[in-house]
């Protein structure tokens, strides 16, 4: 059996971490928009890449059902491009992610995202959770950067 979703989840008490990789590269869900006629009417579309992009994402991201997070959520995404052309954006991953890991891409209150470039892999490594887990302090950067190193760490444990 071919794997081609790395999917793991940890349970701490009700809540849940969900980690996931895909892979490919994303494309933004609004620069190069086409547009179609629908109806009679003209409409905006999104570009082929990025429709190529969601129908990948939806064959290798998991479907949680009844275990789909709720409530407010975080994400922290790696984003691995093939080279620094492309804008940092995560809104097409968010959408994708949309009715298998959360309900509505709106319960994300709050993203972290990080630049990579991996020419012979893109891939995007995400970890999605409850807000909670990412409560910070307002005036110390430093512990509220600690923190975040020490959950990615514990998800990433083995």
């Amino acid at each position: 059996m071919l794997i081609i979703c790395a999917a793991s989840m940890r349970r701490k008490g009700l809540a849940m971490i969900v980690e996931l990789e895909i892979f490919g590269q994303t494309y933004s869900a609004k620069n190069n928009r086409m547009p179609v006629k629908f109806k009679g009417r003209l409409c905006l579309r999104k570009s082929a890449p990025a429709l190529n992009y969601e129908r990948s994402f939806s064959l290798q991201c998991p479907n949680l059902g009844d275990d789909m997070l709720t409530g407010k959520l975080f994400t922290m995404m790696d984003i691995y491009y093939k080279t620094e052309r492309p804008d940092l954006n995560d809104d097409l991953i968010l959408d994708c992610m949309q009715g298998k890991i959360y309900k509505n891409d709106r319960q994300v209150r709050r993203r972290f995202l990080d630049h990579h470039i991996d020419k012979e892999n893109p891939r995007t490594v995400i970890l999605v959770g409850p807000i909670e887990y990412m409560s910070r302090p307002v005036v110390n950067k430093k512990a509220y950067d600690d923190r975040l190193i020490s959950l990615y760490n514990k998800v990433n444990e083995r």
